[in-house]
């Protein structure tokens, strides 16, 4: 494997990637086979939701293992337009210490609530930990999911970091099929403007692995892709991260 050399294409290219895990032993099996492709270890409860909030002891052991080899984020959940219980749920992730928390605005209907809302989510973050950043994710597939949907909420949100645009409903199809390449472009442009990143995913698979590195966007997030079962396994994370370095190379 040429993995300095992969690792150097990724670099080049600007495109990052980021895995979501559910408890310290896939995030070890992430770490110790990506071959230092893994920019963000993101954790979360995916038995709860999507972006289910992670338990906080989950969340320190995947801290611990994950020391420092990768930035870290923690999902707080759904979040529908209760200030109070979005402000104490981010509180208390940001006092874990994460990098950046993910807030699913999701049962969210108007830009205003997104922008409000996010705004509590900033102050209680400042109280907790001023270094830890806001991810605001936003679905691919909000019409079937009854969620805002995704260009509202890029639009609104004034302190995020990360727009994180992924599939709500896990049912087998994945992005592409409810976002166009057009629209993906017309994202990753709108957060260029606003100087925010951009992560797309949503159940991508070894076939969509070329198309989404070509729209360009800062981040691509994976699980299921790595999963055997409804488990992360260091066979899949290796498997799928020499593809991608493979792709790099070639596309290099």
């Amino acid at each position: 494997m040429e993995t300095e050399k992969k690792i150097n294409m990724q670099k080049e290219k600007k495109t990052k990637f980021v895995v979501s895990v559910k408890n310290a032993e896939e995030a070890k099996a992430v770490i110790e086979n990506s071959e230092g492709l893994v920019d963000v270890i993101d954790v979360k409860n995916p038995e709860e939701s999507t972006l289910g909030a992670a338990y906080p002891w989950v969340a320190e052991e995947v801290k611990e293992v994950v020391k420092g080899r990768a930035k870290t984020a923690i999902s707080i959940g759904d979040l529908d337009s209760r200030q109070g219980f979005a402000s104490l749920k981010a509180y208390a992730a940001a006092a874990l210490g994460f990098d950046f928390i993910t807030a699913s605005f999701f049962r969210i209907k108007t830009r205003e609530q997104v922008a409000i809302l996010e705004e509590k989510i900033k102050e209680a973050i400042a109280l907790a930990n001023k270094k830890t950043k806001i991810i605001a994710a936003c679905y691919a597939d909000y019409e079937r999911a009854n969620a805002i949907d995704f260009f509202s909420v890029a639009s609104s949100v004034k302190h995020a970091s990360m727009i994180l645009l992924d599939t709500y409903i896990k049912d087998g199809k994945n992005l592409f099929d409810f976002a166009s390449e057009d629209e993906l472009l017309k994202l990753k442009n709108l957060c260029k403007k606003r100087k925010i990143k951009l992560i797309i995913a949503g159940s991508l698979r070894e076939k969509h692995l070329e198309r989404a590195l070509s729209i360009g966007s800062d981040y691509i997030g994976f699980r299921g892709i790595l999963c055997e079962g409804k488990d992360i396994s260091g066979k899949k994370v290796k498997e799928v991260f020499e593809l991608i370095g493979n792709i790099l190379i070639s596309e290099g």
